[in-house]
């Protein structure tokens, strides 16, 4: 009995790790924010240190790359499969943020999938040249479930140090 509930708790726990979109539960103000992005192509979320922007930006990409609308959400949606961009200065502080909340800690590649990106959705990855344990793209499962044919999304890695050709896009 005993090692049956030790069983148990350690599964509820690997899941719990590997699924944090799934448990993400938003205040007032961050849920405020993903509703605006219904009728708003841009937002600013305002708030002080350690309040959750960072978490509620992150939470909506992996919302959005997944294709996993809460039943709560009240925000924009893709009807197909998206490609996102994060990024951040440089690309240290693009993997020390953006690539940390999505995908996990950067220097521990076997936790990858402890972000908010569930881990069952990761399908592939390519490393960026340059930085160590930094991301150029993910390719993210997204859809999927009952009878509905799944795709796959991708979140691509920017550094704005990289000046406005990179962050501009391939068509520039």
């Amino acid at each position: 009995m005993l090692m049956e509930r030790m069983e148990l708790t350690a599964e509820i726990q690997r899941r719990q790790r590997t699924n944090k979109l799934r448990f993400y539960s938003p205040y007032k103000k961050q849920r405020d924010f993903h509703k605006a992005g219904l009728t708003h192509s841009e937002r600013l979320f305002m708030a002080g240190n350690q309040l959750g922007k960072t978490v509620a930006g992150g939470a909506e990409w992996a919302i959005h790359l997944t294709g996993r609308y809460p039943d709560w959400w009240e925000g924009a949606t893709f009807e197909r499969a998206p490609l996102l961009w994060a990024g951040s200065v440089t690309g240290e502080s693009t993997r020390d943020n953006p690539q940390r909340i999505l995908i996990g800690p950067p220097t521990i590649e076997e936790d990858w999938g402890t972000g908010f990106i569930p881990a069952d959705c990761i399908r592939d990855r390519t490393r960026a040249m340059g930085v160590p344990n930094l991301l150029d793209s993910v390719v993210v499962r997204w859809g999927g479930g009952g009878d509905v044919q799944a795709s796959d999304s991708v979140i691509a890695f920017k550094a704005y140090e990289e000046g406005p050709r990179e962050v501009a896009g391939a068509d520039s």
